[in-house]
């Protein structure tokens, strides 16, 4: 009986052991993850602020050509 428990000790330390491995890639991969989330929305955002000016240029360049509808103009930015 006492080597049974023997036994069962060695196994519980060893599941154990496995386990706190596991929480510490667990945590690892979790900050890891945490991180890309973080330049994931800053890409995003480059992304809007990007396209936002690019929407930005196109509408001035249509304001600025029905202002002044010089040949050169127009012809310049086509």
């Amino acid at each position: 009986m006492f080597e049974n428990l023997v036994e069962l000790q060695k196994e519980l330390s060893l599941s154990v052991q496995e386990l706190m491995k596991l929480q510490k890639t667990y945590k690892e991969e979790e900050h890891i993850t945490h991180d890309a989330r973080i330049k994931s929305a800053d890409a995003d955002d480059k992304l809007v602020a990007v396209t936002s000016c690019r929407t930005s240029v196109i509408h001035t360049i249509g304001y600025c050509r029905a202002v002044r509808p010089h040949k050169e103009f127009n012809s310049s930015w086509q």
